[in-house]
């Protein structure tokens, strides 16, 4: 929390960019409520068994975080 207060004080010349609003951040929020969707939708399947949910669940897990830590770093470069 420390070092992303950091950047976001050497980087105060376009404070545009680090609005809550800005589309990086709806685009994290976007991928959140996604990743909330299946997994309530993964919750409604029925499969025989659970090793599917978890799998399925894994893989978009994955997807999206990478994605985050990406534009994450994006923001901040």
């Amino acid at each position: 929390m420390a070092l992303a207060s950091y950047f976001v004080y050497k980087k105060v010349e376009n404070p545009i960019r680090y609005s809550f609003l800005s589309g990086n951040n709806l685009l994290l929020l976007l991928m959140i409520v996604v990743a909330w969707l299946l997994h309530v939708f993964i919750e409604q399947l029925s499969f025989e068994s659970i090793t599917y949910k978890i799998a399925l669940l894994l893989v978009f897990v994955n997807v999206l975080s990478v994605r985050s830590v990406y534009l994450i770093y994006k923001t901040f470069k």
